[in-house]
């Protein structure tokens, strides 16, 4: 079977799938430019290829039997990240699994703007340290490392750390920049508490009773629901912030739902609030800084 042949196909059974064209051709590049992919035919792949010059290509069999596989995956709700171990973010690859017991939360284009709000802060500020709580496969501190020229000397906290995140900064040369720590935010507070120049913060904040996609179920859901009203452990660091950032001049960095900002607003009397709507013009990320 050629190459075009084979995306054709794919495309037309994934979005047999989603009900949704884009989707599935989004999802079928994916698929094709992938190192799984890639090393089963020994030449990489792009979209322009695939329509460019590669389209006439024959793939072995074992490509095809790949593809099968994937389809076969994706039927049963596995979402294509986890099927080929691969989540583009901020123009980034990361590893985020292992086996069924070792994933981590699949990276979201929402969270880009955490990286966006970081580089601003740091080209424009002293930032030596800074601090990541909950950072599944570690796409927060390696992306904003991958973006700076300062040496930042980051913390990157987890509870249900594994080594997806440490696997990521050493593929991307920055193991030596960030020091992994499974550990809560409750046994943190309990440690002498260092201050941080910068804190990101992507914790798990869908309220329990939210309904999620199926797909989104097949992802750890330790890392998406956060109580009743998803504020369980966003509260437990903002308890902590005064006590770890660094002056007035240092900043914590919330992902949050939109039915949290008036919580956050709610916070004026001690810090200065600003946030952040999504491209949805949803309000997203909450930006704080002592008064």
């Amino acid at each position: 079977m050629k190459i075009i042949d084979l995306y054709r196909f794919l495309c037309a059974e994934l979005t047999s799938i989603s009900n949704n064209k884009i989707e599935a051709e989004a999802e079928g590049e994916l698929i094709l430019i992938s190192e799984k992919f890639s090393a089963l035919n020994s030449f990489n792949l792009s979209k322009e290829l695939v329509y460019g010059s590669s389209h006439d290509i024959e793939v072995k069999q074992e490509s095809h039997n790949f593809i099968l596989q994937v389809i076969k995956c994706r039927k049963a709700g596995i979402p294509i990240q986890y099927i080929i171990n691969e989540s583009w973010f901020y123009n980034l690859k990361f590893e985020v699994f292992i086996d069924k017991y070792k994933k981590t939360l699949i990276p979201r284009n929402e969270t880009e703007i955490i990286i966006d709000k970081s580089i601003d802060f740091i080209s424009n500020n002293k930032v030596e340290s800074a601090l990541d709580v909950g950072t599944g496969s570690g796409c927060i501190p390696i992306s904003i490392l991958h973006n700076i020229e300062k040496n930042i000397k980051w913390v990157a906290i987890d509870p249900h750390l594994n080594e997806i995140p440490l696997n990521n900064a050493k593929k991307h040369n920055k193991l030596e920049h960030i020091e992994f720590q499974k550990i809560s935010i409750q046994q943190f507070r309990k440690l002498k508490i260092n201050k941080y120049d910068l804190v990101t913060a992507n914790l798990p904040y869908v309220p329990s009773r939210s309904k999620i996609e199926n797909t989104v179920k097949q992802e750890p859901q330790e890392s998406i629901f956060g109580g009743k009203d998803g504020l369980i452990f966003i509260k437990e660091l903002i308890n902590i912030l005064p006590r770890i950032l660094n002056d007035n001049n240092s900043i914590a960095i919330f992902e949050i739902d939109p039915s949290q900002a008036e919580y956050f607003r709610n916070l004026r009397d001690i810090f200065n609030i600003e946030l952040i709507k999504d491209i949805q013009n949803l309000d997203r990320v909450a930006i704080l800084n002592l008064i």
